[in-house]
């Protein structure tokens, strides 16, 4: 999950859709 963040900062996304 923390890979997400460090590719686009998507991490926002998949945690709050």
């Amino acid at each position: 999950m923390k890979a997400n963040q460090n590719r686009r900062g998507d991490l926002s996304v998949f945690h709050f859709p």
